[in-house]
């Protein structure tokens, strides 16, 4: 029995080790094969195709509508179904592109429709009696000379503005010096009333 597990030892050991490399073989052959590698190629932001307005007013379906970037008011009034009978179309610009988030009123007959939207601007206040006494100077503390005064001397008289005062100098210029306070009134330079606030200011030397 020895002698032949001698003879037979080495038959064995080689019928096992195949064995083993056709197990192994078998399962290397049957593993899944991995996934294809995929390759991701940077690609740009995509630019927004659309834009998103509020239609209302006189159209058929009031309500916000999304449209190509390149609509127009017209494209918008289509969207909302179209006008109504009682609308106006015409009083708005059809071929004016729209803006994302702008808002689309269609007036119906007669109704005014609102100016377009203007940037800010600071307004000149305008100047009232109050503000007009504030920025003239203050009366001479003794009375103006007619032949001497300056325009800016003139315009502090109360009653007397820039073009009173103008039109004295002018006076002077042609008649030549004044002899009398009362030449003012004589001459229609000032009317009785305000004669009556300024004389006693006013002399002629």
């Amino acid at each position: 029995m020895a002698g032949w597990w001698e003879r037979q030892r080495t038959t064995i050991g080689v019928a096992l080790l195949a064995a083993l490399v056709a197990a192994g073989l078998t399962l290397w052959l049957a593993r899944p094969e991995p996934p294809p590698l995929r390759v991701i190629q940077p690609t740009s932001v995509p630019t927004p195709s659309e834009i998103v307005v509020h239609v209302s007013g006189a159209v058929a379906a009031p309500g916000v509508y999304r449209l190509p970037t390149t609509a127009r008011v017209l494209d918008g009034l289509e969207a909302a179904g179209g006008a109504t009978a009682e609308a106006n179309p015409q009083a708005l610009n059809l071929a004016a592109r729209l803006r994302d988030g702008q808002q689309v009123v269609v007036p119906e007959r007669g109704e005014r429709v609102a100016a377009p939207e203007r940037p800010e601007r600071t307004a000149t206040p305008e100047r009232g009696p109050t503000d007009s006494a504030e920025a003239r100077p203050a009366p001479p503390a003794g009375p103006i000379d007619l032949n001497r005064a300056d325009a800016a001397q003139l315009d502090s008289l109360p009653g007397i503005g820039a073009v009173t005062a103008r039109r004295i100098l002018e006076y002077r210029e042609r008649v030549g010096r004044f002899e009398r306070v009362d030449q003012l009134l004589e001459a229609r330079l000032v009317n009785r009333p305000t004669f009556e606030r300024i004389k006693d200011l006013v002399t002629v030397e």
